[in-house]
């Protein structure tokens, strides 16, 4: 195509470049980039294996909010490419098993703990990582506490929805065991259990809750004589009376949106909005009461009159706190 141009009285002969063209035709317009058009190949061929090994309760959007996160994309797409210029073609069997090495069944489709994720099974013979994770002593102590909730777990209704077959209840419960004593941030539990952040809320807030229901219809208080026998003996010889050892504990809370709930959380020893709990121990170093939990305004001295902690003790017993908590009687609390 050529072009003449005229500038004042001299004219001009302009040629386009060689392989230049219109882009108004139909035919030129831009087309998707070579990672665009693998990443749809790609993402078919795991939608049609999905369908083919995956167990119908997982859907195929939970599967790529599990495995395809948009920060894996790119390492994945370089794996596509490397596969190709070895000359392999993407095979299903290769899709399969990079599955399979974050889900596991049975042959009888049955949940089974994965070896591949952060499963609680892995432990099972390391007593020192289940403490450290978990705060208890051994493995067979997790089952122990896990037990104690009784049959009822296994028809517990989620907030959500039912989370991922390989997620078993025993995983879900040493999940929420880590989130509670590890304190770690969401982002970072999903990524160990293998979870979309979604799944891994449903899990903790239901758990936690079936937990404080079910565990707190388990008497804790012990009896006279069992106090007495693990008591120290020193402790004993100077305070022979004390039933159980008080004190309040102030948990960090976001500052709520009304004025009322602000007014009545912030607490002016931690000068910020708390809630409180008043935690009892016996003289061994068993928890043995607890408290509902209170707005940080409260004091220690106002949540045990509306407990019924005096009601549990015998008459004759002590009972030993601070001086925040105490009337007037130089740390201990009788009971008459």
């Amino acid at each position: 195509m050529v072009l003449y141009l005229i500038y004042g009285a001299t004219l001009v002969l302009k040629k386009l470049k060689k392989g230049v063209v219109p882009t108004a035709f139909e035919w030129t317009k831009k087309k998707n980039s070579i990672h665009e058009d693998r990443l749809v190949l790609r993402k078919s061929k795991i939608k049609q294996v999905e369908k083919e090994n995956i167990a119908p309760e997982i859907q195929s959007e939970d599967m790529e909010n599990v495995f395809y996160d948009q920060d894996d994309l790119n390492i994945e797409m370089d794996i596509f490419v490397v596969e190709e210029c070895m000359g392999k073609s993407f095979q299903d069997a290769s899709v399969q098993t990079e599955i399979q090495c974050a889900v596991k069944y049975n042959s009888n489709q049955t949940q089974t703990a994965s070896t591949y994720f952060m499963c609680m099974y892995n432990f099972e013979h390391d007593n020192d990582a289940v403490n450290f994770y978990t705060g208890l002593e051994s493995f067979q102590k997790v089952q122990l506490v896990f037990n104690s909730l009784g049959e009822s777990i296994k028809d517990m209704k989620y907030i959500y929805r039912k989370p991922p077959p390989y997620m078993t209840l025993l995983n879900q419960f040493f999940l929420c065991l880590i989130y509670l004593r590890q304190k770690k941030t969401h982002f970072e539990l999903s990524r160990m259990f293998n979870v979309t952040l979604r799944d891994l809320r449903n899990i903790t807030i239901t758990w936690i809750k079936v937990m404080s229901l079910q565990w707190r219809e388990i008497n804790i208080w012990p009896s006279k004589e069992l106090v007495k026998f693990y008591t120290p003996t020193d402790f004993y010889k100077k305070f022979p009376l004390t039933r159980v050892i008080i004190d309040g504990t102030e948990i960090s809370i976001n500052k709520p949106a009304l004025p009322l709930a602000q007014q009545a959380t912030f607490s002016q020893y931690k000068n910020r909005n708390t809630v409180k709990p008043v935690i009892g121990m016996t003289p061994g170093g068993l928890v043995s009461f607890i408290t509902l939990t209170y707005g940080g305004s409260a004091s220690d001295h106002q949540i045990i009159d509306t407990s019924n902690l005096v009601l549990k003790c015998d008459p004759g017993d002590s009972i030993m706190a601070d001086e925040g908590s105490t009337r007037s009687n130089g740390g201990l609390w009788n009971s008459n």
